[in-house]
Order: structure tokens, then C-alpha cells, then sequence
């Protein structure tokens, strides 16, 4: 039996193969490990399709739209847009007072809605009301998008070093989801 001087004497690699040895089996979280595998090639597989496609789209676009568009209903589209952002800011809120994982995801989807939000008030401002989309832009939606985007990020790059995933330096980019290792035989990772 590993004593607790045992495991403070172990260098960080020896602690990261010895959490994953110690993880629970797939099959004991998941129903059909095989369907999550299939799964998460799906998704990756779909994620490479729609950015392929959406090249040619996007300069489709670029070149075929009109410069000027009236919209039917603008008022329910940013009431709509803005009801969607108190709901996400809600949420995070809730979540992050509760310390669930789940906020930091519901946290970076706010911070991304509210780029959206800067990027769309800017482009659609009437040129007299331009400099109140700027100043809510600077003030505003930007600062605390990034707030809440850095700190989610920063959050999943603690608990990762925590949970000895990755070292306390690494990049965030850098840090991987930790692999199942092979137990056995037929077993492979998710």
C-alpha cells in the first residue's frame, strides 16, 4: 500500500501513470464504450466537414450579398439576442456560485455570445449611434467576454494541474485529456 511519503516522493509523470492506472474502467462509465468511440470520430469527423464546407460558402457570401438588407422584426431579433445573453450570464452565475464543472463551459459559451454581440451591435449600428456600440463594445461586451472566456479557461488549466492531467506550466492548448491506459487485452482508449 502507497503511503502518503510515497506519493509526495513521486516525480509528476509517476503520479499521472499511477492516477490512470487507478481510473475507474470504461465500461463501468459508459454503457457502450465502442458507440463513444464511434461517436467522437463522428463529431471530429463532421467538425473538419463543416469548416471545409464553409469556405467556399463564406466567399460565396462575401461576394453575393447586398451592402444594404432590411430586416423584418429587428426588435424581437435583439430582444431575442439580448434575452439569450442575461439567460447564459444567469447560468454562469448560478453554476459558478454552486462550483459546478459544467460553468466553465456555460462561461466560455457566454463570453462567446457576447463577442457575437460586440461584432453584430458595431456592424448594425446606425452611423449616428455608432459611438454608443463602441463604447458598449469597449466597456462592456468585450472586457467581460474575455473575463469569463480567460477565466474558464484558467479554471480547466488549474483543475487539470490539480488532478495531476498536466503540469502547473504547461499551455493551456497543450494540456490533453488524460488517456485510458491499455489494461488488457481488446481494451484500446476512447
Amino acid at each position: 500500500m502507497l503511503t502518503d511519503d510515497d506519493i509526495a516522493r513521486m516525480k509528476p509523470d509517476e503520479r499521472r501513470e499511477l492516477i490512470a492506472r487507478l481510473a475507474r474502467p470504461l465500461d463501468d462509465v459508459v454503457d457502450n464504450p465502442a458507440r463513444l468511440r464511434t461517436q467522437r470520430r463522428f463529431r471530429i469527423g463532421l467538425a473538419a466537414t463543416a469548416a471545409v464546407l464553409l469556405v467556399p460558402w463564406t466567399v460565396y457570401l462575401a461576394v453575393s450579398l447586398p451592402r444594404e438588407h432590411k430586416v423584418r422584426d429587428w426588435g424581437p431579433l435583439w430582444v431575442g439576442f439580448d434575452g439569450i445573453e442575461l439567460l447564459l450570464l444567469v447560468i454562469t452565475f448560478w453554476l459558478s456560485r454552486q462550483r459546478r464543472t459544467i460553468g466553465l463551459l456555460v462561461a466560455f459559451a457566454t463570453g462567446v455570445v457576447l463577442l457575437c454581440d460586440a461584432w453584430f451591435d458595431l456592424l448594425t449600428s446606425a452611423p449616428g449611434d455608432l459611438w454608443q456600440a463602441v463604447a458598449s463594445a469597449v466597456v462592456v461586451e468585450i472586457p467581460l467576454a474575455v473575463l469569463l472566456m480567460s477565466g474558464a479557461v484558467r479554471a480547466l488549466h488549474v483543475v487539470s494541474a490539480l488532478l495531476w492531467f498536466s503540469d502547473p506550466d504547461a499551455r493551456s492548448w497543450e494540456i490533453r485529456l488524460p488517456r485510458r491506459r491499455h489494461s488488457g487485452p481488446g481494451t484500446r482508449d476512447v
